[in-house]
Parts: structure tokens; C-alpha cells; sequence
């Protein structure tokens, strides 16, 4: 019987488990960080979902169940909580996927087929990377329904493309690097509404934060007490639920540079009430025009 635990090694009030027995063994669902009502909620769905899944093992032809079955009832509940970026790619990727195998059930799923679909798309003209991340999101859809009893026989073994056709990556060479930061201290001292911007790719262009990272940093993120001149810290926000890609907080050391214009552009925001304590890379409204 399902049921939602609190780990004792957690010391957060509001972090949850779902425990529940899976062929004799016990299992763990982590749900994180969220208030009693929310878990409850995750839980009716994860009981639905448990029920769901007995329904489709009892049925007398389990591996003729569509694809596209699967993904709706099986997959998207677990898709739901990931980012939105990663559903959005992973949606993309299995559009793709059910282009090509309309109607097509589980039991077709087979090494063969996977192989025609890897020549098939390289024919389309799409590159090894984007062939990869859409084998990728099918061998989770196929996980997720072994992990149903759907697949008793195993998921067939999908083996990614080598990379041959990867882009080269581009970097900023010195001078490119001086020549954008010369022109955004320009715009940084014109002010108005495009200052939050500008600041914004400066403190990507010092520390190589992620776009996510700095676009949800508040001031409070700011610790001017460490390091040396001071470090922001990167952790997840769940009242906009977002949380940090690699699952752990950091701190980012600032440079010299950037604290000072920091410092500048929180005095910036503290002069005009309806500026104060937004975020860091917080647009201003347009219509004010620039001071």
C-alpha cells in the first residue's frame, strides 16, 4: 500500500517519500520539496497510476497496447516532472518518433524497426546529435512501461549513432570578449529599461552561468561576505519551481568588475521604489522610457 514517509535523514519538515511494494521489494518515489497538500495530491495520482498499470497487465494482449497509448498514460505523468525545456524537447523528439511508426504497438518495437528509423531519419537530412535525443526519449517511454510490466521480455537494446556531423563550438576570444563588455558598460550607463539586460549578460559573461541561473537571481542571492568580492548563490526557487540542472547548490565567485557594477546597479534599483528588490535581470516596464 502506497503511503507518503518523511526520511529521517531529511531534516526539512516538508520533504517527501512515497513508499510503496513492488513485487515483494520496497520502492521509493522522492516527490522533494512541497507542502503536505501537494504530496497528497502527487500521491492520488501515483495510486492512479499504480491502478492503471494493473488494468494494463491484467489485459489479455498487453503488447499490442499503441505507442502513442503508452506515452499518453504511462510516460507524460513522469515527463510532468521534469522542466519545462526538457518536456518541451522530449515532446518534440517523440513527435518525430510517432511520425514515422503511426499505430505502431509494443510488441513492434524491435531492434530491426529502431535501425530502419535511425536510416530513415538520416535521410530526412537530420544530424547523429538530434537522432540521439530522439532514441534517447523513446528508450524512457520504453523504460517507463517495463517499469509497468508492460515489457516482461526486457526493452530492446538501443544503441546511439556516433557522432559525425557535431558543429563546432564557439567561443568568445579575448578581444571579442573586451569589445562586448566595453559596449555594455555604454548601455549600462544609459540606464531605463534596458539596463536589466545588459547586467544580466555581463554576469553571464563573468561568471558562465547558465541563462536559467542568472535570469532567477534576486539580490538576496548575493553574499558580499564571502570570497573575495563576494559570490552569488545558485540553488533552486520553489516558488517559481525552478531548480538548478545539476540537482546541487553552488556558489559563483564574482570578479572585481562585476561586484563593483553590482554595487552601481543595486543602487540603481533602490532609487526608484518601484524598482526595489526585484531580481537582478528583472525587465522594467517599457513604457517608463529610459531616465
Amino acid at each position: 500500500m502506497a503511503s507518503l514517509i518523511r526520511p529521517k535523514r531529511k531534516k526539512h519538515p516538508n520533504y517527501w517519500v512515497i513508499q510503496d511494494s513492488w513485487g515483494g521489494k520496497r520502492r521509493y518515489r522522492t516527490l522533494g520539496h512541497m507542502s503536505r497538500e501537494e504530496a497528497e495530491e502527487q500521491l492520488r495520482v501515483y495510486k492512479a497510476r499504480k491502478q492503471l498499470r494493473h488494468q494494463l497487465a491484467d489485459a489479455p494482449d498487453v503488447h499490442g497496447l499503441p505507442l502513442d497509448l503508452v506515452i499518453a498514460d504511462i510516460y507524460m505523468p513522469l515527463l510532468g516532472r521534469k522542466s519545462t525545456a526538457t518536456q518541451q524537447l522530449e515532446l518534440r523528439c517523440l513527435g518525430h518518433v510517432r511520425r514515422h511508426w503511426s499505430g505502431i504497438t509494443l510488441s513492434q518495437i524491435t531492434q530491426v524497426r529502431i535501425e530502419d528509423y535511425k536510416t530513415r531519419r538520416l535521410e530526412e537530412g537530420a544530424r547523429t546529435r538530434t537522432v540521439n535525443m530522439e532514441l534517447s526519449a523513446l528508450r524512457n517511454v520504453l523504460n517507463a512501461a517495463e517499469m509497468h510490466g508492460l515489457l516482461p521480455d526486457g526493452v530492446p537494446k538501443i544503441k546511439s549513432l556516433r557522432i559525425t556531423d557535431a558543429r563546432p563550438s564557439v567561443f568568445l576570444t579575448l578581444p571579442q570578449a573586451q569589445r562586448l563588455q566595453e559596449t555594455l558598460l555604454d548601455l549600462a550607463r544609459l540606464g531605463g529599461h534596458r539596463y536589466p539586460g545588459v547586467m544580466a549578460i555581463l554576469v553571464g559573461l563573468h561568471t558562465g552561468m547558465r541563462k536559467g541561473e542568472v535570469l532567477t537571481r534576486e539580490f538576496e542571492d548575493i553574499d558580499w561576505s564571502m570570497g573575495r568580492h563576494g559570490v552569488i548563490r545558485v540553488a533552486g526557487k520553489a516558488s517559481i519551481g525552478w531548480s538548478v540542472k545539476t540537482g546541487h547548490e553552488r556558489m559563483v565567485p564574482m570578479t572585481d568588475h562585476l561586484a563593483s557594477e553590482l554595487r552601481r546597479f543595486l543602487t540603481w534599483r533602490n532609487d526608484d521604489p518601484e524598482r526595489r528588490g526585484t531580481g537582478i535581470a528583472r525587465p522594467i516596464d517599457r513604457r517608463r522610457g529610459p531616465n
